[in-house]
């Protein structure tokens, strides 16, 4: 993935371009590689502390089989194109996450088991932590899932909060439990405050689900502010559009759905002319008052975007960058889509494509 960034038009197939990339490499570090090794740890944490043997070594290998299933299975699904849209940490399609859920419920299961049959009668504070990141995580992940609420500013809530809490009630408590046994045993000391311990457990608990506002910028949930410091209701219903802005998130303007725009844009455009429609200098060009996309004549504009392009000036300047063709791998209405909301972004005034014309333009011997 790294790679593209310095050469673009390497490997130019749909499976390698950076909008399947870029989730594959997230959720496989998060849920594939970082999961699993966290898990491992706390195993081996709560098994120590506790002086008793894991519950269930077949639950663990369950677990172990149901983690690389979900990883797999996701992996594959990005790369063949099936997802659940551009919401972040969690654009594995539902089954592969109710794969994954699974396996939080069975190792947390296994988990639970082994701290009962501890030797002591207080439990060791790694596993509050150890414990506890499971079964907060179980309740994210069923948020995360559900579909009934997940429409609108519903699914904008619903995506800031997953992957909020996929790091601070997921990965931080676990980290902390393995950190809270390997700390004091190196030195050999006791922990220097078991209730200091508690009090982060409880503090991170109470406060980190709510300060996740900051994954709210540029959504459409009213009580956001902007990079610009605009008043924070600026962007609502109630305010009049910028004729530079965007079309809202969800809404269908000018005949079109702009939020399927959207989101195709930044899964197969964005990593190249950017979310800004800026392009970048000398690579690719942008789309922000281009020409081309503002044209009242469509015909070029589809043109590129089926069959892509490769050094020829644009306005009178060259760009390294190659445009692949996306004919094979986005059907007419998808590539409507991306056409509308290019010419309709950024302060562009072009007017809308229909299938038909795309559908036309795609019959056309090259």
């Amino acid at each position: 993935m790294a790679f593209k960034f310095g050469a673009p038009e390497f490997g130019a197939g749909a499976w390698l371009t950076f909008g399947r990339l870029r989730p594959i490499h997230t959720n496989a570090t998060f849920y594939g590689f970082a999961s699993m090794a966290l898990v491992g740890l706390g195993y081996y944490v709560a098994a120590r502390s506790s002086g008793a043997r894991l519950y269930s070594a077949g639950l663990a290998w369950i677990g172990l089989a149901l983690f690389n299933t979900a990883a797999l299975a996701g992996t594959i699904a990005f790369d063949l194109g099936y997802n659940d849209g551009d919401l972040e940490y969690r654009e594995w399609p539902s089954w592969v996450r109710l794969i994954f859920l699974a396996a939080l419920v069975v190792t947390g299961w296994n988990l639970i088991a082994t701290v009962a049959r501890r030797s002591s009668k207080d439990i060791y504070l790694s596993n509050w932590y150890i414990v506890g990141g499971r079964l907060w995580t179980c309740i994210i992940a069923v948020v995360a899932i559900l579909p009934w609420y997940q429409h609108g500013l519903g699914q904008v809530a619903v995506s800031g909060f997953t992957m909020h809490n996929a790091v601070g009630m997921w990965f931080t408590p676990l980290s902390l439990g393995v950190i809270y046994y390997t700390l004091p045993k190196l030195p050999n000391r006791p922990i220097y405050s078991y209730s200091l311990g508690v009090f982060a457990f409880w503090t991170n608990l109470l406060f980190y689900p709510i300060i996740g506002a900051h994954h709210f910028e540029f959504s459409p949930l009213p009580w956001n502010g902007t990079e610009g410091g605009e008043h924070p209701m600026a962007g609502t219903a109630n305010a009049a559009p910028s004729s530079d802005s965007k079309p809202a998130v969800g809404a269908v303007a000018g005949g079109y759905d702009a939020a399927k725009g959207s989101s195709l844009y930044t899964a197969n455009c964005s990593a190249c002319h950017q979310a800004s429609g800026e392009g970048l200098p000398g690579a690719f060009p942008p789309l922000k008052g281009n020409g081309v996309v503002n044209d009242e004549d469509a015909a070029q504009h589809i043109h590129v975007v089926l069959h892509g392009l490769q050094a020829t000036p644009i306005g009178g300047v060259a760009y390294g960058g190659v445009m692949p063709a996306f004919a094979a791998t986005l059907n007419d209405a998808d590539v409507a889509a991306i056409l509308d909301y290019e010419r309709s972004s950024w302060g562009n005034h072009g007017k809308p494509v229909s299938p038909a014309q795309v559908a036309a333009e795609r019959a056309k011997p090259q």
